[in-house]
């Protein structure tokens, strides 16, 4: 199956799978999951891949920077200092994946049919607003 395929080509036998060849299969991966539906990806490019996939919603979640150190500092119970690092290396290391695997790709918001912001909405606001956009594609009454 696709999915022992895809753990063979992780593992670290006498013949270890090159970074590409690593990327190729998770992209494999997100796809398959994607077409078989129900399923949310989160980040790692998944725009990108399933892109031209019919009845997909893509959503992009966004949060000012302050906001976004206080919610790790308190998820990670750290000071806010930490934090801001923690952050501000997540965010490069976003920026050379992005760049790494589609380097004539801008993340714009055109590619997405919605954006949430974090920092001024409930978790509630946003499942209220996504709900319209996935009930019709899960043929859930409303």
């Amino acid at each position: 199956t696709w999915i022992s395929d895809f753990c063979a080509g992780m593992s670290l036998a006498d013949n270890q799978p090159s970074e590409m060849a690593i990327f190729r299969r998770v992209v494999q991966t997100m796809r398959a999951l994607a077409q078989a539906g129900h399923v949310i990806l989160i980040g790692l490019g998944s725009i990108y891949m399933t892109r031209d996939m019919p009845a997909g919603i893509h959503i992009r979640i966004v949060a000012p920077l302050e906001h976004r150190v206080r919610t790790m500092a308190k998820l990670r119970n750290i000071p806010e200092a930490q934090a801001r690092k923690l952050v501000d290396t997540m965010d490069a290391g976003r920026d050379a994946f992005f760049h790494r695997y589609w380097p004539h790709r801008e993340l714009s918001p055109e590619l997405f049919h919605l954006t949430l912001n974090s920092g001024i909405m409930h978790e509630e606001q946003m499942v209220d607003s996504v709900l319209p956009l996935v009930k019709p594609l899960l043929h859930v009454p409303a």
